[in-house]
């Protein structure tokens, strides 16, 4: 099957970044972003939302040309999970010489990491149907941490966090945010290389 790289776009925007990036912490898979006022970067947002059992492909303008097994019972396209998806995923942004890339986490922050009390006062539209959704896509985008590592790539990761509602600042019964909760599973993930952005209102 012939792999069409350009499909790949269709799902992302493409940003030049006006900062970043020193020479020597691009080609070292473990190095830090640096920031310098004389550099530029490729930011591209990569949202891994897909799979069978968070958003599907149906009703899309175009499938994609990647496929994974485990998503034909819902119509095809393929899963964020899957391993070979990653890989191919990794492999085009690096050759389009991206820097970096924005895993986005803001929708629905406080129906995916607080209690199904705190969702029931404060979230009528979070359905357990729906938290389940979420959920997937936050742990689907966790899983790119240490997939990215794995492979080796001089690509870094940086999740864009926070929440659109002000519920994202509301103790749960444990005490905490929404937005700790956030911040805690994203510090969490063992080897990977990243920075945080946050979207608070």
């Amino acid at each position: 099957m012939r792999i069409d790289k350009f499909a790949f776009l269709i799902s992302g925007q493409l940003l030049i970044c006006s900062s970043v990036l020193s020479a020597s912490s691009s080609a070292v898979p473990d190095a830090p972003l640096v920031v310098d006022q004389n550099s530029h970067i490729i930011v591209m947002e990569y949202e891994a939302w897909f799979g069978p059992n968070a958003v599907t492909f149906q009703g899309t303008a175009a499938l994609p040309l990647l496929q994974s097994a485990d998503m034909q019972r819902v119509g095809g396209g393929y899963d964020s999970a899957d391993a070979a998806v990653i890989q191919q995923h990794v492999t085009w942004l690096e050759h389009m010489g991206v820097d970096a890339a924005i895993s986005e986490v803001t929708n629905n922050v406080s129906c995916i990491f607080n209690s199904e009390a705190f969702a029931k006062k404060y979230l009528s539209y979070c359905t357990p149907s729906f938290r389940v959704y979420n959920q997937n896509i936050r742990d689907n985008t966790g899983n790119l941490y240490p997939a990215w590592t794995e492979l080796g790539t001089r690509l870094k990761l940086i999740p864009l966090l926070g929440g659109f509602d002000q519920d994202v600042l509301y103790k749960d019964l444990d005490g905490k945010t929404a937005f700790e909760k956030e911040i805690e599973f994203f510090g969490s993930l063992h080897g990977v290389r990243t920075a945080v952005g946050s979207n608070l209102f």
